[in-house]
């Protein structure tokens, strides 16, 4: 499987011989690269809300509301923040293949989900794993050893490798150079060997009760 990329209208896709599934970002003005009549039957809402963190620190619900004087204390919170993303499941016939490029150099072992950091939406995805494990015969259970994030909202770290420190290692004069990647603490807490995952069974479920 692969990561790809179509500019026009701006989208990502994970790719196989057979099957595409393509994420496209749904702008809170409704734009997206779709028509709207498919727009409302297939968003995927990803409602974060930037006001959980007050400006102390303490969450925005947790503050004492009043100042030293015993007036009342009114933080100033950002208005809320709601971005969607648009999810199709094509098989490869029904898609402009050639419209894609592929966006990373890595085969990508799996799909971990969406996440909003920063206003900006990022795919991750799984890029170096191990078998360690076969509990009955055909189940296996993977380490992740390592994983990418990939930006759906802008192509600033479009075709960009990163050092283990979460910095451009290939590019000059871009958007992306000296600057640290906005995914970089969770990437590298995904990739420190203590997450597992399996392509053919729930891991969280009860071996006796299969």
């Amino acid at each position: 499987m692969k990561v790809y990329l179509k500019e026009h209208p701006r989208s990502l896709a994970l790719g196989t011989d057979d099957y595409f599934l393509i994420f496209r970002y749904f702008g809170s003005d409704g734009t997206s690269g779709l028509n709207s009549s498919t727009a409302s039957s297939s968003q995927t809402n990803l409602d974060y809300n930037s006001k959980s963190v007050g400006s102390s620190g303490q969450g925005a619900n947790g503050g004492s509301g009043n100042s030293s004087g015993g007036g009342h204390h009114h933080h100033h919170q950002r208005p809320p923040f709601e971005a969607k993303c648009i999810a199709e499941f094509k098989k490869i016939e029904h898609v402009d293949v050639e419209a894609y490029v592929p966006l990373s150099r890595s085969e990508c072992f799996g799909f971990l989900g969406l996440i909003n950091i920063d206003r900006d939406i990022y795919l991750c995805t799984i890029t170096r794993q191990a078998e360690v494990a076969s509990p009955r015969q055909g189940d296996t259970i993977c380490r992740i050893y390592g994983v990418e994030f990939h930006c759906l909202t802008k192509p600033d770290w479009d075709f960009v490798s990163l050092d283990a420190n979460g910095y451009a290692i290939d590019v000059l004069n871009s958007p992306a150079d000296q600057v640290e990647h906005p995914c970089t603490s969770i990437r590298k807490l995904l990739s420190n060997g203590s997450f597992y995952y399996s392509t053919n069974f729930d891991l969280t479920s009860v071996m006796q009760n299969r």
